[in-house]
């Protein structure tokens, strides 16, 4: 188990900057921006946090409490209430090779998304709010949509984001169209039709280039994100699935918390292997999954992660470093 005080998320607000600011982007304007943007607002709106790891038969359970200042948590626990079970046939067609799967399971996401915003706006000083404001759509253009808040309010209760690649630059999003003229608004403007194949009644394709972005309305349902991911999602004939595919969506399930992830890892366990003992075989593979939760309590946050290794285990892999 371990706690964290006040005084202690300062001091890691202050490496998170410096770590997420590095990772963000090459430009040191950019750089300086988050360096100075996302400790404010850590600081701001973490009063502690708790961790506990507890062994299952599922795996190493590692519980997060993180509190948060009274009035944060109250409009955090109102807007981004869950919307009962999550709605499974968004993500039971998805093709490819994917890495990760996040079900967003909100009642209203555009005022999920709004007041996310707005509490990040008034953690930070004017000026920080403002670059906040100014920047929060640039969150949505892997997939396209050049305003978020047109978007999410076209849209359902249920969002499904997936990646289908290890680096996280090929992210796909599927949900339902409840305002299809909102959904289309809410793109950005470079997107063109693409003629459907034959054979392929009731699905309209927009897309930029095969290798970027994708769009696709079938049904009720919107696809969108990268291209080919999308093409695949698409592809419900496809005879056989890749076993890895099946495995993280049969680990999906039906969620009745907010947010919920289910990934995959294949670098930890050879990590933690180098550190522990010496390499039996170089060519080994290993592939180890993990499941997140996340609810919004009355206090703060509750975050549930259950892996083969836990947060002691991915300690140890990260001071494995890179090979």
């Amino acid at each position: 188990s371990g706690y964290v005080s006040t005084d202690g998320i300062a001091q890691i607000a202050a490496l998170v900057g410096l770590k997420f600011a590095s990772d963000a982007s090459d430009e040191s304007e950019v750089q300086t921006a988050i360096a100075g943007i996302l400790p404010q607002l850590i600081r701001n709106s973490i009063t502690e946090i708790s961790w506990t790891s507890t062994k299952t038969d599922k795996g190493i359970e590692d519980k997060y409490t993180i509190g948060m200042p009274a009035d944060s948590s109250g409009v955090l626990k109102e807007t981004m209430s869950a919307f009962g079970q999550s709605n499974s046939s968004l993500y039971e067609n998805m093709r490819g090779l994917l890495t990760s799967v996040t079900i967003y399971n909100l009642t209203d996401p555009q005022l999920a998304w709004r007041s996310a915003l707005l509490l990040a706006q008034k953690q930070t000083d004017p000026l920080a709010g403002k670059i906040i404001g100014e920047f929060s759509g640039l969150l949505a253009e892997p997939y396209g949509i050049r305003d978020p808040e047109l978007f999410l309010s076209g849209v359902g209760p249920s969002i499904v984001t997936a990646l289908i690649d290890v680096s996280g630059e090929k992210p796909i999003l599927i949900t339902t169209v409840k305002d299809l003229e909102k959904v289309k608004k809410s793109l950005v403007p470079e997107i063109k039709p693409l003629v459907s194949k034959e054979g392929e009644p009731g699905i309209e394709t927009l897309i930029l280039d095969e290798d970027d972005t994708g769009i696709a309305f079938v049904g009720n349902l919107v696809y969108i994100g990268n291209a080919n991911g999308v093409i695949k999602c698409l592809t419900q004939k496809m005879i056989g699935v890749d076993a890895k595919q099946s495995e993280i969506l049969s680990r999906v399930g039906n969620s009745s918390s907010e947010i919920r992830t289910v990934g995959t890892d294949k670098e930890s366990a050879a990590k933690i292997a180098d550190i522990l003992s010496a390499k039996k075989n170089e060519d080994l593979e290993s592939t180890n999954f993990y499941s997140t939760e996340t609810r919004f309590t009355k206090t703060g946050i509750d975050r549930r992660t259950t892996s083969d290794f836990g947060l002691i285990g991915l300690i140890i892999a990260q001071l494995g470093g890179d090979e």
